[in-house]
């Protein structure tokens, strides 16, 4: 049974008033982004030093302006541990299940040109990642296992990214998945419904998608349906929790809509893709092709997440070593990526039938959400 801290120090409830803990969620507003800035706006008023005013801003990149970095993580882990605050947790996470389920309205067209901005000033390149040769055994080396709200089991991949899906998908703070994810009675809630009796369509899932495979707490799709070119290791295994279908194609096929109607379904109600692609494209048109895709795949109110919301650079391994003529060949390369990604994104958030949004879910990454009206 988990017990909470006691209160480290005296916390000024007196700022949680009905108008804080009472907002609704508005139609301008995917539940993301409504658990987002409710939970940032409670941690704000909750922790002397912390500025919420940021809306760009997550509650786990808040610290104390006072303190370092792991401090701040300190005083976040214990507003989520903290008695006191449980109710209006829960609150959130209870005015957040109401609207499951229900159709979506059109963003208005505030809202589009809003989503426009942060499509232009979000989409980055990230340092340091490079797309070597996409054979298996790269693959297999660098995709680490993930599950849905519980950490990867080995030490290796938690070395690598331990970071839940229901985080970096979903939105939910780390600090409320943790150890005291079971206690949030609301956020338990909250995550099971997200998913339950949901197709779910996996972009380059690889082996990160074994914990999904075999995860039957909090986490209850129809199926699990990973399109990968390559075999994953557990595919021998004849029974899982889950069910599991692999289909040996790429996102950008251009029959992949085909291929899914063959195993029996025409539409899929979640696409999910993490560190896969667009992240690992290697062709603008892959990335236009991927996009087209996912919109027809899409069922009505069904919901695209890309995560991370960025590129890799894809210069940073061979400006030391390669000719002037071969690195500015590979700068034109990923300025020509950033175009189509844009592009494609810009396109659907122009279109009256899918709303789109990013919400930051972490210290340096975004996730990209798309919603079929």
């Amino acid at each position: 049974m988990f017990e909470y801290e006691r209160p480290q120090r005296n916390i000024d409830t007196s700022r949680f008033t009905p108008e804080v803990i009472e907002r609704p969620v508005l139609e301008d507003q995917f539940l993301e982004e409504f658990i987002v800035n409710q939970a940032t706006l409670l941690v704000g008023l909750g922790e002397d030093g912390l500025n919420p005013e940021s809306q760009s801003a997550s509650p786990d990149t808040f610290i104390p302006n006072e303190y370092g970095r792991s401090r701040g993580r300190d005083e976040l882990n214990r507003f989520f541990r903290d008695p006191r605050y449980l109710p209006h947790i829960n609150r959130m996470f209870e005015t957040a299940m109401g609207h499951i389920g229900k159709a979506p309205v059109s963003f208005s067209p505030e809202k589009r040109e809003r989503v426009a901005r942060m499509i232009e000033n979000n989409l980055s390149c990230v340092i340091g990642y490079y797309p070597h040769v996409a054979d298996e055994a790269y693959f297999n080396a660098t995709v680490v296992k993930r599950g849905f709200v519980s950490t990867p089991r080995d030490i290796e991949a938690m070395a690598v990214d331990s970071k839940p899906l229901a985080h970096t998908l979903f939105c939910v703070p780390k600090f409320v998945i943790g150890s005291s994810f079971e206690a949030i009675e609301g956020a338990e809630r909250y995550i099971t419904e997200s998913v339950r009796g949901k197709r779910i369509l996996l972009l380059g899932g690889g082996n990160s998608c074994e914990d999904l495979v075999y995860d039957n707490k909090n986490f209850s799709p129809e199926v699990i349906i990973n399109v990968d070119p390559y075999r994953i290791r557990y595919e021998d295994k004849t029974e899982t929790p889950n069910p599991y279908i692999r289909i040996d194609t790429t996102a950008e096929d251009l029959e992949l809509g085909q291929k899914l109607e063959s195993v029996g379904y025409p539409h899929v109600d979640e696409i999910w893709a993490t560190f896969s692609v667009p992240f690992y494209s290697n062709k603008p048109e892959d990335i236009t092709a991927m996009f087209e895709n996912a919109k027809k795949l899409l069922a009505p109110g069904g919901m695209l997440r890309i995560y991370p919301f960025s590129l890799p650079d894809r210069s940073v391994n061979i400006l030391d070593r390669a000719s002037v003529e071969k690195a500015q060949e590979v700068l034109d390369m990923n300025e020509k990526l950033r175009e189509a990604y844009e592009e494609a994104v810009r396109e659907i958030n122009n279109n009256p039938h899918f709303n789109v949004s990013i919400v930051r879910v972490d210290d340096d990454n975004k996730v990209l959400l798309i919603q079929k009206v």
